[in-house]
């Protein structure tokens, strides 16, 4: 149920005829930036519209998006043609609707993980093989507009945050969001954003219990991602002058936290740790300093101690 333009409500036989008004409705608002009044107003109507499709889309149990071979996905290969995500993507900063951005995270979620019209893979991995280009622009708004891209970002983060607490999620789906999150949280443009992620626990427990599993599963690629997320808690200074429970954590899990570290080092590098650095020594002289706090700095950064703390790792 939607509101047409005399605010009288109708209903669509056709959920399609919804993706070309919700595509309306984003010029219309975007082309009243001048005009409060006007835009509220289509913010409104792209408000339902948008909460319309998106229970068109993920609210109805008789579209089984398991059973491929049964459903044409025509809801889902209609939104991506239009370009409804790049356009989103591009422009949340300005629909200024909180509403709008939750039913487009669910909507974005859906459509990554569950389409694979034809095939048994995700949506995701066909967005890699045959148009990497779309997955490019996901992440060209944030690094080419950085004062407008913290929004956007946010929900990003959500979207991964939704998809990696997923029991559902398949392995090549958490690995693509995982891929794409680490290119994300590592923006340079976006150092404020990184800093208050960081600085969450909640969020660091649900990185570190995904690389844990990895770790158990042996499954290197996606556990040395998982480790550059991590690596970004350990190295934000604010952990560790001020975040006493972040702290903690990090002193609880030192032992845990070194093993980690030894084995990320020993999968991407196989030099001889007594002619090299290691690569990930700075890592462990943050480790030894929160662990350590009375040591001087120029007893820990890259150190004898930190090399022996590394090398007893790998």
């Amino acid at each position: 149920m939607i509101l047409n333009d005399n605010d009288d409500f109708i209903r669509y036989r056709r959920p399609q005829q919804i993706i070309s008004l919700i595509r309306t409705e984003i010029f219309a608002t975007l082309s009243h930036e001048t005009d409060a009044i006007a835009k509220a107003k289509h913010l409104d109507k792209l408000e339902k519209l948008i909460e319309q499709f998106r229970i068109n889309l993920c609210g109805n149990f008789h579209r089984q998006p398991w059973k491929e071979n049964q459903n044409d996905f025509r809801l889902e290969r209609e939104f991506i043609s239009q370009n409804m995500l790049g356009y989103f993507i591009f422009n949340l900063d300005r629909f200024e609707r909180p509403i709008i951005a939750e039913n487009y995270v669910k909507i974005f979620v859906h459509i990554i993980t569950k389409y694979a019209y034809g095939t048994r893979r995700p949506y995701l991995e066909k967005l890699e093989n045959k148009s990497p280009l779309l997955l490019k622009r996901l992440l060209y708004f944030l690094a080419t507009d950085p004062d407008n891209s913290i929004f956007a970002a946010k929900i990003l983060i959500e979207t991964f945050n939704q998809i990696f607490s997923s029991d559902k999620a398949n392995y090549y789906v958490r690995l693509s969001m995982i891929k794409l999150f680490g290119q994300l949280i590592q923006n340079r443009h976006l150092q404020k954003l990184i800093q208050t992620y960081t600085i969450s626990l909640d969020n660091f427990n649900l990185i570190y219990e995904l690389m844990k599993k990895a770790d158990k599963e042996n499954r290197n690629v996606e556990f040395t991602k998982l480790f550059e997320i991590i690596r970004l808690f350990i190295m934000n200074p604010v952990n560790v002058e001020e975040n006493n429970s972040m702290k903690k954590v990090f002193i609880d899990e030192y032992n845990l936290l070194t093993k980690f570290i030894g084995k990320a080092q020993s999968i991407r590098s196989y030099t001889d740790i007594a002619l090299f650095t290691p690569e990930y020594s700075d890592v462990m002289d943050k480790l030894n300093r929160i662990r350590n706090p009375d040591i001087p700095p120029d007893k820990t950064f890259r150190s004898e101690m930190s090399v022996k703390s590394l090398g007893s790792c790998l």
